[in-house]
């Protein structure tokens, strides 16, 4: 995993390597880490506008070794019919680091390997 820094150094985001995790949310670490990660919320009051401003703090967590692949089987080789993902209107996707293997849908119309279907602006 990484563990990003939350300090002003941008050179102190560290790769660290599970050993252990335990009850689900207690991950033990092969080495321990080198710099201070701050994990809280802050909340600040300002009394000129009455108002108050939440800064969220807490170090991103990454899994680095992750692997996502959308794949068919390999008898879709035979009849040409891979696997097809269709984000349909009204839907929401962010899709980073995927790999599609074996996707796609010879010869029929709107089967493409990833499909924004009718969702309008995607940028």
């Amino acid at each position: 995993v990484v563990i990003t820094t939350t300090s002003f150094y941008p050179d102190r985001n560290e790769i660290m390597t599970v050993s252990n995790v335990q009850q689900g949310d207690i991950v033990e670490f092969t080495d321990r880490v080198v710099y201070q990660h701050y994990g809280g919320i802050q909340i600040f009051a300002d009394s000129v506008d009455n108002e108050s401003y939440t800064v969220d703090e807490r170090a991103y967590v990454a899994n680095l070794s992750r692997t996502i692949v959308i794949q068919a089987d390999s008898s879709s080789l035979d009849d040409e019919t891979g696997a097809h993902v269709m984000i349909m209107s009204g839907g929401e996707a962010y899709v980073d680091g995927v790999e599609f293997f074996r996707v796609g849908q010879k010869a029929l119309h709107g089967r493409y390997p990833f499909h924004w279907h009718r969702v309008g602006n995607v940028s």
